[in-house]
């Protein structure tokens, strides 16, 4: 083979980062991201950046400061969608992802690329907080042992994406839930991969009515699963619930009233809205098998 030739070889993993919005954090992550701050080659991976934003995006900031970078706009309609936008343009034989508010470490792309397994298309990779959670009104998707595949760090074999049908855009905020029991209901071998790791720094959770893009999807997901009783009742028990037990995690604080009152406005905005919900997918799912059961049973 020519050393032309070589040049023009495709990468071998696409790092797919969407945003919106967040140009600060986007900067941070791509900072990690950069030929010669990973120690896996630089050309045996590439960075997509797939932009939701409307307002303002990050086009002149990737192509001013991370050259070596592509930026696509995205649909404007989640990221999951935005996502696919990333996979459709990839050129890796596998695609990455990690979120735009993450820290991926130098090796986080080399521990994947050794850990690769014959059979095996899926790696999860370990995610951290290393900061920690300070009070109720934070969250980090944190997965240390596996069994998560959160978007924030997971890598996948590019054909087999395609083949599930990549990640449903129906859902809002919680396609890597139903990604995730797609995969385990179809028995696709993952490896989770403790070497690729990703620091998720605290996040403001999403309380209140901004919440209910999560309510929305796991009544979406009952329906999915075959479910066809109404999930009214069962959704705002589980909201009062969960909520409540996490408020108990932490000390009483002036965070902690304000979660308090988030709980409540949440309960509002899904007793107003779970009846379009469970219309939109008790017909959307009418009459087809279940893709998957349920996760929750004590729901």
């Amino acid at each position: 083979m020519s050393a032309g030739a070589a040049v023009n070889m495709p990468p071998f993993i696409t790092v797919v980062v969407p945003t919106c919005h967040r140009n600060d954090t986007l900067a941070q992550c791509l900072d990690r991201l950069a030929p010669g701050v990973q120690t896996l080659s630089a050309d045996r991976y590439e960075v997509v950046v797939c932009d939701d934003g409307r307002k303002t995006t990050a086009k002149d900031m990737v192509a001013e400061r991370y050259p070596w970078a592509r930026w696509y706009a995205g649909p404007a309609k989640g990221p999951g969608p935005n996502r696919n936008v990333g996979v459709r343009e990839a050129r890796g034989e596998f695609v990455a992802f990690v979120d735009d508010d993450c820290i991926p470490s130098a090796e986080w792309l080399a521990g994947f690329a050794a850990a690769l397994s014959s059979g095996i298309d899926i790696y999860e990779g370990k995610t951290v907080c290393g900061e920690g959670l300070r009070s109720p009104m934070e969250d980090a998707p944190v997965n240390e042992v596996g069994g998560m595949f959160w978007t924030c760090n997971l890598m996948v074999r590019r054909e087999r994406f395609l083949a599930l049908g990549g990640f449903d855009e129906h859902f809002r905020i919680q396609e890597d839930l139903d990604f995730r029991l797609r995969l385990k209901q179809q028995g696709c071998a993952h490896r989770f991969v403790a070497e690729a790791l990703v620091d998720h720094p605290p996040r403001p959770i999403r309380w209140g009515k901004r919440n209910n893009n999560f309510n929305h999807d796991l009544v979406a997901v009952w329906y999915k699963s075959g479910k066809r009783e109404p999930v009214r009742r069962r959704l705002l028990r589980f909201i009062f619930r969960e909520r409540l037990a996490r408020l108990r995690q932490y000390r009483c604080s002036p965070a902690s009233l304000k979660a308090l009152a988030s709980v409540a406005e949440e309960l509002w905005y899904a007793r107003r809205h779970v009846d379009e919900w469970e219309q939109e997918f008790r017909q959307r799912y009418e009459g087809r098998e279940p893709a998957y059961p349920f996760p929750y049973p004590h729901f």
